[in-house]
């Protein structure tokens, strides 16, 4: 990886301050730092429905919130991008508030339907396993 700010080459130094600082990020954990294991690629690898079905849960458990503290307005090339920037800026910080408390309620009902989806699914398994033991205990023909 070479890095060059304001023409000169600060692979050296900066190099590895930027390694240090994404391991240290990777480390941190948490809604927004999930590892590349908690990826929906992993959902590709399911060896069954069953494991399909666990895989996805368990994401969708860790990844329902909605997050708006990454999100910039985007910007065109050019003088005229770059005032229409501005005033996305402006407006964006005096309506974040409001969006906050729309994202705020929608994080609610998103966790308590993540919540309902792993409750659903362990009652099912329950019932499914009573089931399987009654079977077992029936008298044969």
């Amino acid at each position: 990886m070479k890095l060059t700010v304001a023409g000169s080459d600060r692979s050296q130094d900066l190099g590895s301050a930027i390694r240090e600082a994404a391991g240290q990020r990777e480390a941190v954990g948490g809604p927004r730092f999930l590892s590349p294991q908690h990826s929906a690629l992993i959902l590709k690898d399911a060896a069954s429905e069953r494991d399909y079905q666990e895989r996805f849960i368990r994401l969708l458990s860790m990844r329902h919130g909605v997050d708006i503290s990454t999100i910039r307005p985007l910007r065109r090339p050019g003088p005229a991008g770059w005032l229409v920037a501005c005033l996305k800026n402006v407006l964006w910080k005096l309506l974040r508030y409001r969006i906050e408390r729309i994202v705020e309620k929608q994080n609610v009902v998103n966790e308590l339907l993540a919540c309902a989806i792993e409750f659903e699914n362990g009652a099912l398994r329950r019932e499914i396993r009573e089931l399987k033991a009654r079977i077992g205990e029936a008298p044969r023909k």
